[in-house]
């Protein structure tokens, strides 16, 4: 593994259900780069991801920037990892500028109305890179699936985590959209 690595993963395993999803995984994701993972169904993409970000239990070391996982407390993992489940559903109807704000929950914003002027401006940027500035005020719920999936990807931005851990993230998105960088 590499001194430069943001995150390392040596001999991680996850049963679940008393199976075996993943053996002895071990890797090292270095900043700024992007980084697939290419499999069928059923191959532990997803867990792989849940575990890293310290959502699923797991043996073996994850270290995220010189820390052990184990070691941080939930809110400073959501602060090092910003993660985008796949099938991001959203059953609230909170105005989509609200859904972007939770992404600030774990720099200390607990309430969508009251930002910070640092908060508020982190929501703008992650909504201008979403491309979903004019549905600001439209409740989520309201929103196409595909509409939905970027307000959920800038959710995610607006956290300014330094990895962000997306499980198919572009499975419901226009063509259009689903290049954006």
């Amino acid at each position: 593994m590499t001194d430069a690595a943001i995150v390392t993963a040596q001999g991680v395993s996850v049963e679940l259900s008393g199976r075996a999803v993943l053996r002895d995984i071990s890797l090292a994701l270095s900043p700024g780069h992007l980084v697939a993972l290419v499999g069928p169904n059923g191959a532990g993409k997803t867990t792989l991801l849940r575990a890293l970000a310290g959502l699923a239990p797991s043996s073996g070391a994850i270290v995220v920037r010189g820390d052990a996982l184990s070691s941080l407390s939930l809110r400073e993992r959501a602060r090092r990892f910003a993660y985008l489940p796949q099938g991001h559903i959203v059953h609230w109807p909170l105005p989509a500028r609200d859904i972007v704000a939770l992404g600030r929950y774990p720099h200390g914003a607990t309430d969508p109305a009251r930002l910070s002027p640092g908060d508020a401006e982190a929501v703008q940027r992650a909504m201008r890179a979403a491309d979903v500035v004019e549905f600001a005020n439209r409740r989520v719920t309201e929103l196409s699936g595909g509409e939905r999936s970027r307000v959920a990807l800038a959710r995610v931005l607006a956290v300014e985590a330094p990895v962000i851990l997306a499980d198919e993230p572009t499975s419901s998105l226009d063509p259009r959209h689903s290049s954006m960088s």
